[in-house]
């Protein structure tokens, strides 16, 4: 195998993830959420993504909390969902108001700021 999975990181831009792994992590060639916690990540070859796993100043520390090998078994623990939310006045655009709003769905991990 050479893929790692990694949990991802609170206040990290789920919208600028994938690019910025694929832009910052060497010799990374794939990128998926397994989830809405989780992500994988593909190198061209094993020998790369083991040096990623233990090179404490890989750019992936900036994005995950912990990061392991991948295994076939790995499964997704949760899922996210898009929630679109239209006419919302201008002092409502906070996190406390939004998470308010969505709460009835689930836990609030994020949202996408280039929408906001």
């Amino acid at each position: 195998m050479r893929s790692l999975v990694g949990s991802i990181a609170t206040e990290v831009d789920y919208a600028q993830l994938e690019h910025m792994v694929l832009k910052t992590v060497k010799k990374a060639i794939g990128f998926r959420f397994l989830g809405a916690s989780q992500a994988v990540i593909t190198f061209t070859d094993r020998e790369t993504m083991e040096k990623e796993l233990i090179n404490s100043s890989s750019a992936l520390a900036n994005y995950f909390s912990s990061i392991k090998p991948w295994k076939r078994e790995v499964k997704a623990v949760d899922r996210f969902a898009w929630v679109s939310i239209l006419g919302l006045s201008l002092i409502g655009w906070n996190d406390r108001c939004i998470e308010s709003m969505v709460e009835d769905a689930g836990k609030m991990i994020g949202y996408d700021i280039l929408q906001v």
